[in-house]
C-alpha cells in the first residue's frame, strides 16, 4: 500500500470517513449491491474502513464479521455501525477463521490498494472463506473526476483478472461526489486524492465511477 493511504487510514480516521459519507449521494451503489441479492449473512467484510459497507449490511439484519488492517478505522466504525457485527484487526491476506464459513464475503476500496503486492492473495482468501455457493463481491474504483470508467493500467489489468480467471462479472455505476459547499470539496478531495483533482471539482460535485464485481463459487473450490 502506499505509505501515504497507510497514513491517511492510521491517523485520520475521522476526516476520512467525512469524505466517503459525501460519496454516492444518488444511492446508485446501493440499487447496485440490492440487485445482488445478499441476505442475512453470514458475511465476511475485507477492509471495512470506517464502516460504511458494514452499515448497510447490518441495516438488511446480516451477521458480519468486518476485517481492517487499521485499527483507527474499525474504533471508529465500532462507534457508529450497531447490529450484529463483530470487527477485528487482520490482514486481507489471512484472516483467522476457518474455510467455508461464510455465504457472502465482501470488499469495497481495499484490494485494489494491493495490486503487485497482495491483491491476489486477498482474492484467494476471500473465496477461501467463502461457502461452496456461497457470493463474492469487490467494489473497486473506476476513476475519481472522471464520467466515464477510466481505472489505471495496474487496475485494469487486476480486473481483467478477476473476469477472465475468477469468472466475476462486472456492473459499472456512477458514486459521484455531493458535497456541502465547495469548500468542503475542495479540502476533502485535495485531502485524500490530491492536489490535482481539486481541479476536477464542479462547484460541489465531483464524478466518480465504481465496479461492482460479483460471483458465485461454484462447487469443488
Amino acid at each position: 500500500m502506499d505509505a501515504r493511504y497507510g497514513s491517511i487510514y492510521d491517523e485520520q480516521a475521522a476526516r476520512y470517513d467525512r469524505l466517503v459519507a459525501r460519496e454516492d449521494h444518488a444511492g446508485n451503489l446501493w440499487r447496485a449491491l440490492d440487485g445482488l441479492g445478499i441476505g442475512d449473512g453470514p458475511v465476511v467484510e475485507f477492509g471495512a474502513g470506517t464502516g460504511r459497507l458494514t452499515r448497510w449490511l447490518a441495516d438488511r439484519g446480516a451477521t458480519v464479521l468486518a476485517f481492517d488492517g487499521a485499527a483507527p478505522m474499525l474504533r471508529l466504525a465500532a462507534e457508529q455501525v450497531t447490529g450484529r457485527v463483530a470487527f477485528a484487526v487482520a490482514d486481507n491476506r489471512r484472516l483467522p477463521l476457518p474455510d467455508g464459513c461464510a455465504d457472502v464475503a465482501l470488499e469495497g476500496w481495499s484490494f485494489g490498494h494491493w495490486v503487485g503486492d497482495g491483491a491476489d492473495a486477498m482474492v484467494a482468501e476471500m473465496l477461501r472463506v467463502l461457502r461452496p455457493g456461497g457470493r463474492a463481491v469487490i467494489v473497486e474504483t473506476l476513476g475519481t473526476g472522471v464520467e466515464a470508467p477510466a481505472p489505471v493500467p495496474r487496475l485494469a489489468a487486476f480486473y481483467a483478472d478477476l473476469e477472465a480467471r475468477h469468472g466475476f462479472t462486472r456492473q459499472v455505476v456512477r458514486t459521484d461526489y455531493r458535497f456541502a459547499d465547495h469548500a468542503e470539496a475542495v479540502e476533502l478531495a485535495g485531502f485524500f486524492f490530491g492536489s490535482a483533482m481539486v481541479e476536477r471539482v464542479r462547484d460541489a460535485w465531483l464524478p466518480e465511477c465504481t465496479g461492482v464485481w460479483s460471483m458465485v463459487k461454484p462447487s469443488g473450490r
